[in-house]
């Protein structure tokens, strides 16, 4: 018989009844009360995002909610891609578009990684969130806005502001409210409603198969886990082992092996494959978005990038970048 709980506590995507949940769920309808910048810190994998969508879900708001990782966009896109651009602004800019704070009006602009924007960037975006007002590239035009601006890092920043690679003063306008995501193994007394969340996300893509079944040993091996890598690694592990035994019983075992084929590193290792996957992501997505921003012309999109146009045509044909649509 299954051992999952057949219902958990999940409120806005976070899902766990422990203390520690219910005292960030209340911490979020706490701060969408009103439109103030939030910073947003946590570990890598930790649930940031979802944080961040559940104070927009909480609040009055009516826009939209957009994402932008900022480590994703190399320095000479960073001001395009937030406030836009008008025609001619630059080469390759053979229209004008809208920005990410435009887009998000009314709603709330999520920047994720926001230590990752740099300096000269974080000057606009910081008088950008003290007037309400955008500018365009290569406007003299100013637009008022009305976008909540929340931020995440998972960054030291006290290290960055003292290294002077993040600004105080953007530091102090981001963070009239902060909320902090406990790491999983701060709650791993969730762990069984989630492995539960997780086995019923992976039965609704997957009607065709059965459920699995996790053994308590099962659940009280992922309990005792580490997760470096925090919601999200315990997710991928669900999913694998689902995968490889639907309609089965998971046993122990069956966790330690699928731990060990996934190479899982240790919190304190320098680097690994998952961070090579997550490097050669971001670099995926600053191409895409070169090519966007220079209507895809590739010899505007590498003078973006500062590559030769080789390395370029060699990045697209690596990515498979074409005709794809997002």
């Amino acid at each position: 018989m299954c051992v999952l709980p057949q219902r958990w506590a999940s409120r806005g995507g976070l899902v766990g009844s422990s203390p520690a949940m219910g005292r960030l769920v209340r911490q979020c309808a706490h701060v969408a009360r009103d439109r103030y910048p939030v910073l947003v810190s946590g570990e890598t994998g930790a649930g940031k995002e979802v944080v961040a969508r559940l104070i927009h879900r909480l609040s009055s708001r009516r826009g939209p909610f957009l994402p932008v990782n900022c480590a994703a966009l190399p320095e000479s896109l960073v001001e395009a891609e937030l406030f836009g651009h008008v025609r001619g602004a630059f080469t390759g800019a053979s229209t004008a578009r809208r920005g990410l704070f435009m887009e998000a009006d009314g709603g709330t602009l999520f920047l994720d990684e926001i230590t990752e924007i740099p300096a000269q960037q974080q000057a606009k975006l910081l008088r950008v969130l003290q007037d309400g007002l955008v500018r365009p590239v290569g406007s003299s035009r100013h637009h008022p806005l009305d976008v909540r601006c929340i931020a995440s890092t998972n960054r030291d920043l006290q290290r960055a502001l003292d290294e002077r690679r993040f600004r105080r003063d953007l530091y102090y306008r981001l963070t009239v409210h902060q909320v902090h995501v406990p790491p999983l193994r701060d709650h791993s007394e969730d762990v069984p409603e989630l492995v539960a969340a997780f086995v019923e996300r992976w039965h609704r893509d997957n009607p065709g198969l059965d459920r699995p079944v996790f053994t308590p040993e099962a659940l009280r091996e992922l309990s005792a886990q580490p997760w470096p890598g925090n919601v999200r690694q315990l997710e991928n592990t669900v999913l694998r082992l689902a995968s490889r035994h639907a309609g089965e019983e998971i046993s122990a075992d069956h966790v330690r092996g699928a731990l060990d084929q996934c190479g899982a590193e240790p919190a304190h290792a320098e680097a690994g494959p998952g961070q090579e996957t997550r490097l050669t992501s971001l670099e995926r997505e600053a191409v895409f978005r070169a090519l966007e921003l220079a209507g895809g012309n590739k010899a505007a999109a590498a003078r973006l990038l500062g590559v030769s146009r080789k390395t370029l045509y060699a990045k697209i044909r690596l990515y498979r970048i074409g005709t794809e649509r997002r």
